[in-house]
This record gives structure tokens, C-alpha cells and sequence, in this order.
């Protein structure tokens, strides 16, 4: 089916597809441009839409323009700080349109398919017969996906700031992990007071004969105490042993430090199998951060 495509509606829906993508990338960059700026910021990018739409430019000037248009776009909206500042804002930008363009490609593949949505793609320029209700869906997804993807990865960078290796010897054997550093960890033995920390079996049981924790505390009762608890897992206590040490290239511990065993896994991702207790001493974890 043929579409008929009219230069003032491709400008007027790029404008405010590009008001809307400014507006959103402004929601992650945290910053509050002036209406005036993302009106000026969108009509450049309008102008463009129309002017590859209809003139025929090969790939690499094509590549070349859009390019310029994005950069003087962010320009033009958020302003010029330093280096830093302008690569983050372009990345943004590109992220949230790049995310914007899949979302909306994937209705209007799917709309046209059902004979719903009429369409044309010239040099990477959308043009459809779509109302706002439509539009306005394509955004909502598209902020919502950006949202979770940027949120995993935050999670993700503040995560591994507080990972370590950590090496448990106990009886010449030695056993090497990942920790996580909980600051809310605050489990201590209620007798001795020493802090615990915790490791599943996983990764422990190397030190005793094999089976379960359960079977080896039974044939080895002196090996073990148990250390009363709650919100571990759900278990309202753990077992625990004397490791000989715990070394660590960034973490000092104390050598009265016991080891209490989770028989499921302490993070249900695999990021780490052991959690330090919130006394540790993290010697480089500022240089780190």
C-alpha cells in the first residue's frame, strides 16, 4: 500500500517525536532546559527528518548529518560544560532514542502486518498514519524499559563496589570466593560476641569428609556451633566454625571472626557467595568507589 507522505505532517510528528525524546532524556540526565531551547533543539531535528526524507543522500553523508543534528541538538538543550558532561548527555540521548525507535518500529511492523498502520522508512525517517493514543503507548513502554535497564545497571555498579575475593583456610585447605560487604550484617555469636560470616555450604563444604550439613554436623558435633538468627534466609539460626584464617587483599578481618553456613544461595544471581560482617575493615574500598 502506497503512503502518502506530506512535508509539514513528517515535520510536525518529528518535532514533537524529538520535543518528547529531549523531554525524557532531560527526566535521566536530571536537568530542567528551558521550553524555548527543546522547542529550538526539536525543530532541528524536524528539519532534518524532512530534509533526508525527500532528498536522496548516500549512507555516509546520511550517517554524517545525523550525527552533527544530535550533537547541536544536546547542544542546543543542556549546553556545553566540559567534555564529560557533553558525552553523557549525547549517550543518554542516544539510549533513549535508539530504545524509542525499537519500541515504535515494533507497532508499527505489527500494525501494518494487521492492516492497522500505514508506514514509510526513508533514511531512518518514520512516517505514520498514527494517532496519539498510539504515540503516547510507544513512550510509556519506551520510558518504562530505559527505567529498568538504567536501574539494573545502577544496581549492578553499586553492587560489584562492594565485592571482594575473600580465602577461608581451615585444616590446610583453602577455599576462594566472592563476599559482599553488608553493612547491615551485624550477626555476632551471642557468647563470644565475635562476628560472623556467612558462606553457603557451597563453598565451605570442602573442609569437612562430604554429604550435607546436616550429615557432617552429625558425625562432626565439635567442629560446629550454632549461632541463633533471624531474617538469614528465613532460618531462624545457622551453624558455624572456627575457620585458622580469613585473607583478603582489601579486607582485614579479625582472626575471632567465626563462619556461619547458609544451605541456600545468599544471592539468587550468583554475584557472590559469602556476606562479611559489617566490622570489617576495608582498607581500599574508598579507592574503589
Amino acid at each position: 500500500m502506497t503512503v502518502k507522505v506530506y512535508v509539514d505532517v513528517l515535520f510536525i510528528i518529528n518535532f514533537i517525536i524529538d520535543y518528547i525524546l529531549l523531554s525524557i532524556t532531560s527526566l535521566f540526565v536530571k536537568k530542567r532546559p528551558s521550553i524555548v531551547k527543546t522547542c529550538l533543539a526539536s525543530a532541528l531535528g524536524a528539519v532534518y527528518a524532512a530534509f533526508v526524507f525527500f532528498i536522496p543522500l548516500g549512507t555516509f553523508f546520511i550517517f554524517t548529518l545525523s550525527a552533527l543534528t544530535s550533537l547541536f541538538m544536546v547542544i542546543i538543550t543542556y549546553g556545553v560544560r566540559n567534555a564529560a558532561f557533553l558525552f553523557k548527555n549525547i549517550a543518554v540521548f542516544y539510549l533513549v532514542s535508539f530504545v524509542t525507535s525499537g519500541v515504535g518500529f515494533a507497532v508499527l511492523f505489527l500494525g501494518n502486518r494487521y492492516g492497522k498502520i500505514n508506514f514509510a522508512v526513508n533514511a531512518g525517517v518514520f512516517y505514520a498514519d498514527i494517532n496519539a493514543y498510539t504515540m503516547l503507548a510507544i513512550f510509556v513502554v519506551s520510558v518504562t524499559v530505559i527505567h529498568l535497564a538504567v536501574g539494573y545497571v545502577k544496581k549492578q555498579r553499586i553492587k560489584a563496589q562492594f565485592l571482594y575475593n575473600v580465602t577461608i583456610e581451615k585444616n590446610g585447605k583453602s577455599v576462594t570466593d566472592t563476599a559482599l560487604f553488608d553493612t547491615g550484617n551485624f550477626l555476632r555469636d551471642p557468647i563470644s560476641q565475635n562476628s560472623v560470616l556467612v558462606a553457603e555450604w557451597q563453598t565451605v563444604s570442602a573442609f569437612f569428609s562430604g554429604g550435607t550439613l546436616s550429615e557432617c554436623v552429625a558425625k562432626h558435633p565439635g567442629e560446629f556451633l550454632y549461632i541463633p538468627c533471624h531474617g538469614i534466609n528465613g532460618n531462624a539460626g545457622l551453624f558455624a566454625f572456627r575457620p585458622d584464617k580469613i585473607i583478603s587483599d582489601e579486607i582485614t578481618l579479625s582472626d575471632s571472626v567465626f563462619v556461619g553456613i547458609s544451605e541456600t544461595p545468599l544471592d539468587k544471581e550468583g554475584g557472590y557467595r559469602m556476606i562479611l560482617p559489617n566490622d570489617s575493615t576495608c582498607i581500599n574500598r574508598t579507592e574503589r568507589m
